[in-house]
């Protein structure tokens, strides 16, 4: 196939693959595709797996230890930085379809300046595990992305061109969090994405998977527990506050503001160093925070007393309901403002 746009090449992490990943090579390869493959510190044992596609014309790239999938995503992306070649990233377990890799490239060529995501649709035939790990990020996602939703969060199936590698090759992550931070920093680094229905394949109820689900799960989700923690621990400071301010008489908008005040400094600090790992100027990111505090203070005041004067609802209890439907708000305000 030709291409206009793009120079592309297949990337496939590898980490104790089996014959499947042969089979894949061989059908790419008809079609005169360009395969670089990552071996990820799969050990001596698989060294004839590799060397098999190695003889069918892929370039193999090896880890002589396990790193992680976004390691290996990584160096497979500094190899086409360096020779200007851009990337349809394929899992090595035979779950893409050849038919699906190609039409992933396809399009990348049609729009080089997007993020392709090859996404599947799950339905009662999914494997448990999948389905259930799918369909959480899905929605944590979606809620803490304003609304916006990625249909297959935890999809492999991937389209960058090499000016959309230079992008996101430095986003945090060594493992299977690195393919969900590049998610998570779509809105910040102006990236837009084409989501491309493909095929569900699971074979063996996706027995060879290397997820671990405790662990890389941890690791998928580190950001936002962090900031699910934080936020809780100064949510329950800032409620203690004014719940003792407007106790002692303090009018309900003032104890809003001073409870604020002394909840977003704990945040604050728990915030740039913990969660977004900022590094910016102290004063510029602690302004620019204030000026967030300051409107969803407003916003939390103004709604908990309408809450409590037009609906009846206990002012106590406003004052959750109004924080919890604000929290979005507050959190979108830091990530692309505050502490971008």
């Amino acid at each position: 196939m030709k291409y206009k746009n793009i120079n592309p090449v297949i990337l496939i992490p590898a980490y104790k693959p089996d014959k499947k990943l042969i089979g894949v090579v061989k059908e790419l390869i008809e079609h005169d595709e360009k395969i670089l493959i990552i071996n990820d510190g799969s050990g001596k044992e698989f060294e004839d797996i590799f060397k098999q596609v190695e003889d069918l014309g892929c370039t193999v790239l090896v880890h002589e230890e396990n790193k992680g999938k976004g390691r290996a995503l990584k160096t497979g992306f500094e190899y086409c930085i360096k020779h200007n070649l851009s990337a349809v990233t394929a899992d090595a377990d035979g779950q893409h379809l050849p038919k699906d890799i190609l039409n992933i490239e396809k399009i990348l060529d049609e729009n080089p300046d997007k993020l392709i995501l090859g996404v599947r649709h799950f339905d009662k035939t999914t494997p448990l595990r999948s389905l259930f790990g799918n369909t959480v990020t899905r929605k944590i996602f979606k809620f803490l992305n304003n609304g916006d939703e990625i249909v297959d969060t935890q999809t492999g199936l991937r389209g960058f061109s090499v000016e959309m590698l230079k992008k996101i090759i430095d986003i945090e992550g060594e493992r299977y969090e690195f393919e969900m931070n590049i998610l998570l920093e779509l809105k910040n680094r102006h990236i837009e994405v084409i989501q491309e229905p493909i095929s569900v394949v699971y074979i063996n109820d996706n027995e060879s998977s290397h997820y671990d689900t405790l662990r890389d799960s941890y690791r998928v989700y580190k950001r936002i527990i962090k900031y699910i923690l934080s936020s809780t621990s100064s949510a329950i400071l800032d409620y203690l506050s004014f719940c003792l301010f407007t106790f002692i008489g303090i009018p309900t908008i003032t104890a809003t503001y001073i409870a604020r005040l002394i909840s977003s400094l704990f945040n604050y600090t728990l915030n740039r160093k913990f969660v977004f790992k900022n590094d910016g100027h102290v004063g510029k990111t602690m302004f620019k925070y204030y000026v967030l505090v300051f409107i969803v203070a407003g916003l939390s005041g103004i709604l908990t007393k309408g809450a409590n004067l037009y609906l009846g609802i206990n002012v106590y209890y406003a004052k959750i309901i109004v924080d919890m439907c604000l929290y979005i708000v507050s959190y979108n305000g830091q990530k692309y403002f505050v502490f971008k």
